[in-house]
């Protein structure tokens, strides 16, 4: 039997592995799949978010609970892009995520208001919207 460049019965290829601490996995460059993290789990995750973002905007709680409902947060939103980016593994839509959840944080504790959001939203995204049409 020859696996690349090593020849052998599988016995003696076996040992040879064993006794260089070589992987046969990583020799063959064969990759273990991983299981992404279920989709129910991230809704339900951004449904804390939701909820949290709107208790953090019209403070309803007092101060120490407040305080500690931000950083929850950041927390959660933080939570959030390593789940999608686990997941999808794209470097573009974990950058996309990440300005969202920055944005609703930053209107959430009144940074910026919803409509100025927005319009730097629309700023942001002027004339890629016609680059993907082309």
């Amino acid at each position: 039997m020859k696996i690349k460049d090593v020849e052998g019965d599988a016995h003696e290829i076996a040992n040879f592995f064993q006794q260089h601490n070589f992987n046969l996995n990583e020799y063959l460059n064969i990759k273990k799949e991983k299981k992404p993290v279920p989709t129910y789990v991230l809704i339900i995750i951004l449904l804390a978010f939701f909820a949290n973002a709107c208790f953090v905007f019209i403070h309803t709680f007092t101060p120490p609970i407040h305080d500690i409902l931000v950083l929850l947060l950041f927390l959660i939103s933080g939570g959030c892009v390593v789940i999608i980016h686990y997941n999808l593994e794209n470097k573009i839509v974990t950058f996309l995520t990440s300005c969202v959840f920055i944005t609703i944080v930053s209107v959430c504790l009144g940074v910026k208001s919803p409509s100025q959001a927005v319009k730097d939203a629309a700023k942001a995204t002027k004339g890629v919207s016609d680059k993907v049409l082309e």
